[in-house]
């Protein structure tokens, strides 16, 4: 057993030797393989145009307001109304999916058609045009369409471009959104540029955006925060808005009618200032019952419009921004003595592998040889 584990021991030892000795041999390889590698990172290094990251931190309150104010809920008794009679219009989303929803078509066409303005070119521009115009472009991304894309360009080409119709549009037909393919690519780059995250434990919500303007990359932080707050706002209240829009549209008719019954009443008094006969009497009783029923349902309709609005206004939610949006300063990327580093491990990795493969090649080249 001891004769065993010291040969395997020994082995092991003449194995190393052995591979020692095949670097050494292959050194002047290597090195020229590295030294190749590192300059080609260092080139890399200075034409990758910078990158800019904005971030903003918020603390979205969409629980339940705690009641009204004592002042509010006193205005409201003398007004009349009572709040209870509208149902519960709460319907808050999970902070979860904030990331899902910064991620969504819609959202991101939203953020292709911000405008904003850019004193470099003293002229206002949409997003999409900055980052199809303006925005300098990664020389690796061409590298990779033309080498690792080819294929798919191929094969868009022969199909003759499916997604080359359509702009960002939804149909009235099929109620589809429809992309072209340059949006499409678009929206992409954007859900790697912005980032949306929650923190569990505190709930707070930061979003950040990565771009190579760094005012741009904080007017479009601040855009996405926007949106993002009206999309969950919108949410919120969307059963409250339907059922105000549906009182208000009902008050409308209520007050013709009302109108239409104070109107047939006063003329009729004025037609009748001295009643003298019974028919007379009877018909101002019924157009006096008509009226106070008229007024009542009225009346009590705008109570209810009244309570609606108040009832939309309370569940607002509420958004605490912890850190605000600012312009930054430093980039974020690249990292010019990382991209060295790794093109030195990425050298030598790809050298070891092309003469590990090359001797393997060898040895069994030589072992075929050996058995014919």
């Amino acid at each position: 057993m001891k004769n065993k584990t010291e040969e395997s021991s020994y082995r092991k030892e003449i194995d190393l030797v052995d591979l020692i000795n095949f670097l050494l041999t292959k050194r002047k390889i290597i090195l020229y393989t590295v030294t190749v590698s590192i300059f080609l990172g260092i080139v890399y290094a200075l034409i990758i145009p910078p990158q800019y990251e904005a971030q903003t931190t918020m603390l979205p309150q969409l629980g339940d307001n705690g009641g009204m104010s004592s002042g509010l809920s006193g205005l409201a008794s003398l007004a009349g109304v009572n709040l209870g009679q509208v149902g519960n219009t709460k319907g808050d989303i999970s902070a979860d999916l904030y990331p899902e929803i910064v991620n969504s078509v819609p959202f991101q066409v939203e953020m292709l058609n911000t405008e904003f303005f850019l004193e470099e070119l003293r002229d206002t521009i949409s997003y999409r045009e900055y980052l199809e115009c303006f925005s300098p472009k990664d020389p690796l991304n061409k590298v990779k369409k033309y080498t690792l894309g080819l294929p798919g360009l191929v094969i868009n080409m022969l199909k003759g471009g499916i997604l080359d119709e359509g702009g960002g549009e939804t149909s009235s037909k099929d109620s589809l959104f429809k992309l072209n393919r340059s949006d499409f690519i678009l929206i992409e780059s954007g859900k790697r540029s912005l980032n949306a995250s929650v923190d569990k434990k505190t709930g707070k919500v930061t979003l950040s955006m990565v771009s190579t303007h760094p005012k741009v990359a904080a007017i479009m932080t601040n855009r996405a925060l926007t949106l993002l707050q009206d999309f969950v706002i919108d949410f919120r209240l969307a059963k409250a808005r339907q059922e105000f829009v549906f009182i208000d549209k009902l008050l409308l008719e209520k007050m013709d009618e009302y109108e239409s019954a104070q109107q047939k009443l006063s003329s009729f008094r004025d037609r009748n200032i001295n009643i003298t006969t019974s028919s007379a009497r009877a018909e101002l009783i019924r157009l006096e019952g008509e009226y106070q029923l008229r007024l009542g349902v009225y009346t009590e309709i705008a109570k209810q419009r009244e309570s609606s609005n108040i009832e939309i206004q309370k569940n607002i939610p509420n958004f605490t921004i912890i850190d605000p949006v600012v312009v930054p300063l430093d980039k974020v990327y690249p990292s010019k003595l990382k991209i060295i580093i790794t093109s030195f491990f990425l050298g030598l990795l790809f050298c070891l592998i092309i003469l590990g493969a090359i001797e393997v090649l060898s040895f069994l080249r030589s072992k075929a040889d050996f058995y014919k």
